[in-house]
């Protein structure tokens, strides 16, 4: 396998209530296991030798629930010590990952999407970047991608007029090329690289960027009302 792992795994969860009392989202369960554990478990599935676990609230109580874990000789963890965005957090990791190819999982994810379809998409066609998409029920608040002929042309944070309901899944995997979009992206008002605008630069750069739509749920776990969906799919799964 040439791709490393990297796992998103620095947020906060207050809006779960998590992060107030002292645990980490990352640590919030959904079954026996921490929204943490499932996203691991799936880099892992996929035969990834080598992960990256990016932490920053709380990082040290995410680091210690890792150290009895079965295949933690596979991860390395890098602190993000301020929340300055997604494309921050790959551009600090980019040591850590050796400027190679890597597969990403977002840490408030929970679905039962395997990531060996997207690395099937991804080596088939060849692309620079092929995102996880699933079929959101608000466009107007996800950021939405426009597709033509299995490429993504564009993608609009927030669209006042959505051209689709196709939404980013929190999952996806990069060619190198990334680290240097990552880089020469500017930051938002608020301070923060985007990964998505990274990734637009090099759609405008003419790269492949393409695409694999869920076929099951997803649900991006960040209020009490999203565990409990998040619950749902289990038990469904399950049943």
């Amino acid at each position: 396998m040439r791709y490393h792992g990297l796992l998103l795994a620095a947020g906060k969860g207050t809006r779960l209530s998590a992060g107030e009392n002292g645990t980490p989202k990352a640590l919030v369960k959904v079954g026996e296991d921490t929204l943490l554990e499932h996203n691991l478990n799936r880099l892992i599935e996929v035969g990834l030798e080598h992960i990256v676990v990016v932490i920053g609230h709380l990082a040290d109580m995410v680091v210690d629930y890792l150290a009895e874990h079965p295949h933690r000789d596979r991860i390395e963890f890098v602190r993000q010590e301020e929340a300055l965005g997604t494309g921050h957090a790959v551009a600090i990791s980019r040591e850590a990952l050796h400027s190679e190819p890597f597969v990403l999982c977002y840490c408030d994810n929970f679905t039962p999407y395997r990531l060996a379809s997207l690395l099937k998409v991804h080596e088939a066609q060849q692309n620079t970047v092929t995102f996880a998409l699933y079929r959101c029920d608000e466009p107007r608040n996800h950021g939405i991608a426009q597709v033509d002929e299995g490429r993504i042309v564009d993608m609009v944070e927030r669209p006042v007029e959505p051209v689709g309901n196709l939404a980013f899944a929190g999952m996806g995997v990069f060619e190198s090329d990334i680290y240097d979009a990552v880089d020469n992206v500017p930051c938002s008002p608020s301070g923060e690289r985007y990964l998505t605008d990274a990734v637009m630069d090099l759609i405008r750069a003419g790269r492949p960027v393409g695409y694999d739509v869920l076929d099951c749920p997803r649900v991006n776990v960040n209020s009490p009302a999203e565990l409990e969906r998040a619950w749902d799919v289990l038990l469904t799964e399950r049943s």
